[in-house]
């Protein structure tokens, strides 16, 4: 193992870290999270409420984030809920994954709220692709974060 290695794998842990306090003052917790540094910093996270979670999952090959859900955290899986979004962010990603996910959960004005007008519309949602830029403001459309042009 190199120290590269070991200083990137610090780095992922501190960054975990940093997003689960966030999600905590949003009154949301992280329940499950796999890591894959060897497949180009891969990840999959579980976060939300224990009756509302969403599964997060960074390919960081493709520079795309998925999520599906929702899905109850004690007993439901993710494999079978629906598909919430696919956003290509880029690669190197242009907005860093983790700041992806507290963005979603930071569009809720309490828990749950914009979570459930999102499982509400699962059926007539469709998978989008869209390149974000750093520097761009972001919008909310449709419950999804989107750059606003």
């Amino acid at each position: 193992m190199s120290n590269h290695d070991a200083d990137w794998g610090v780095e992922h842990i501190e960054r975990l870290l940093a997003l689960a306090e966030s999600l905590r003052a949003l009154r949301f917790a992280v329940y499950h999270h796999e890591w894959y540094e060897l497949a180009m910093g891969s990840w999959k996270l579980t976060a939300g409420t224990r009756h509302r979670s969403y599964e997060f999952v960074w390919d960081g090959r493709d520079g795309v984030i998925s999520v599906r859900g929702p899905f109850h955290a004690g007993q439901g899986s993710a494999s079978v809920s629906p598909s919430v979004v696919d956003e290509k962010l880029g690669v190197p990603p242009s907005l860093e994954p983790f700041q992806y996910v507290e963005h979603f959960f930071s569009q809720a004005q309490t828990p749950n709220q914009s979570l459930e007008r999102t499982a509400d519309r699962r059926e007539n949602s469709v998978p989008m692709t869209s390149t974000l830029n750093r520097e761009a403001e972001l919008a909310v459309v449709n419950g999804h974060s989107a750059c606003s042009r």
